[in-house]
């Protein structure tokens, strides 16, 4: 199993409080959307206030996107429901994104509903969150293209698109990839884009509602392994702690960036 154990600062240039470029880099051979972060090592970057890494390359053809993470809290907000949305005018708009892996009810994955009144998804052990994970993961072999509005369903590796996207869960290390043919989006290199990472909202039992997005409040990044864990789980600390870390696995991920392509 590999870890990421080093950042690349370079990658990322900071240009306001709330805006960043991310220099797409250019690959030797075009990775392979298998999930093996390994090709992304020298690429992935942690940006500020956030617990995972992303990173992107391209060459003359194809956009290709990768994020990773061990922490649990952002492996279940992915998998719940997660968008990479592509603005072509670099506005941060949602016309166009690839929705995977597709939305899924946690409350009834695998009676998790009765596991809640039983002392709340905070009590999870460890064994059971990997089971979770790997039960999710499972599902997932579609992507939703959104379009102007309008979805359709396709396989992760999609023939007559080219869109190719793949989730791994190896040894604690969660990794997303994803490859769009320029031609599907009228992309060209050198071009700058902007990508948003937006996980679903989700309303437990009780909380009325109030959850909020992560949001990105500033701009940078920092050096190190993405993600900090469940850091024990989430057992202990009272019933305030518990909620509190519940209330933080309900926050989505809204976070935006404009990337700067490779010619």
């Amino acid at each position: 199993m590999k870890r990421i154990t080093s950042i690349i600062s370079v990658l990322l240039t900071i240009i306001s409080c709330n805006t960043i470029i991310l220099n797409s880099q250019k690959p030797v051979s075009a990775p392979k959307i298998d999930g093996n972060i390994a090709e992304w090592e020298s690429v992935i970057i942690i940006p500020e206030r956030q617990s995972f890494g992303f990173g992107a390359m391209n060459d003359e053809s194809n956009l290709y996107l990768a994020m990773t993470t061990y922490d649990k809290q952002v492996i279940m907000k992915i998998l719940r429901g997660f968008t990479i949305w592509i603005d072509e005018k670099d506005k941060n708009n949602k016309d166009f994104g690839i929705k995977y892996p597709l939305q899924q009810d946690v409350q009834t994955m695998m009676g998790i509903e009765g596991g809640m009144r039983g002392g709340g998804m905070g009590r999870l052990d460890n064994d059971q969150m990997e089971f979770m994970i790997t039960s999710m993961l499972s599902k997932q072999n579609n992507i939703i293209i959104v379009d102007q509005g309008l979805e359709r369903f396709a396989e992760t590796d999609n023939g007559d698109t080219g869109i190719q996207a793949k989730l791994l869960y190896n040894e604690g290390d969660f990794t997303y990839e994803l490859k769009i043919p320029f031609n599907y989006l009228d992309l060209v290199a050198n071009g700058r884009y902007s990508v948003g990472l937006e996980s679903i909202q989700v309303d437990m039992p009780g909380m009325g509602g109030q959850g909020k997005g992560s949001g990105m409040s500033g701009g940078g990044m920092r050096s190190g392994r993405p993600g900090g864990g469940m850091s024990g789980g989430m057992r202990g600390g009272g019933m305030a702690g518990g909620m509190g870390k519940m209330q933080e696995m309900m926050n989505p991920i809204s976070f935006w960036v404009t990337i700067q392509l490779m010619e």
